[in-house]
């Protein structure tokens, strides 16, 4: 259940450290956008894993596994948003799609929540999803603060006319790289984690 928690955690740092606040002005500083333009980042996250949470329960019942459809949807979302992050000239057009991309993939760590169920037996299987989507929410207030002092951390003394601190692309660039980071150890969690999805007897 730990496992799957902390799986939960950080495949969620897309949304709740990426989407819900540092993707705005890391596009408005990539592409020199107004808030109103660089917000689109994070709807079409928000909207990709919206579409990917009930496409990948699907896709787990039609392979009739938890673990690889987790497993994928790490090194999917790791995959797009490093392109997203890395590649430079993307067209900003091109950059929402990728996002939407990553976060359709992200959508796969939904299956937590039936993984917590399924590893417990049933008179504790409602505490278990409880104290599993209790450590996912704690991403929120990790990771926001979590990649602003990466940000400082990286920081290269530029300050703006009022003297505030002025983060270049570059430095966005630099902190983003935890957010792959944390994808990529969701992927090695899973190795840990067995194959919860319920094997049907078939009863003559």
């Amino acid at each position: 259940i730990w496992l799957v928690g902390i799986y939960g955690t950080l495949m969620y740092i897309p949304l709740s450290g990426f989407a819900e606040l540092w993707a705005v002005p890391y596009i408005m500083e990539t592409y020199n956008v107004n808030n109103e333009v660089a917000s689109i980042a994070s709807i079409m996250v928000l909207l990709g894993m919206g579409l990917g949470c009930p496409l990948s329960a699907w896709l787990s019942d039609y392979l009739q596994s938890r673990r690889k459809v987790m497993s994928w949807a790490a090194l999917g979302t790791m995959l797009f948003f490093l392109i997203a992050i890395y590649i430079p000239g993307i067209p900003l057009n091109g950059m929402f799609v990728l996002l939407f991309i990553g976060g359709l993939f992200c959508g796969g760590q939904i299956l937590y929540f039936a993984v917590a169920k399924e590893q417990s037996p049933s008179h504790a299987s409602g505490t278990a999803i409880g104290f599993t989507n209790g450590v996912l929410m704690s991403s929120g207030f990790i990771a926001q603060p979590l990649l602003g002092l990466f940000l400082d951390l990286v920081w290269d003394g530029q300050m703006t006319a009022t003297g505030v601190r002025y983060y270049s692309a570059a430095v966005y660039q630099t902190a983003m790289t935890a957010i792959p980071a944390a994808l990529f150890l969701a992927w090695v969690i899973m190795l840990f984690v067995k194959e919860t999805y319920p094997k049907v007897s078939h009863v003559r």
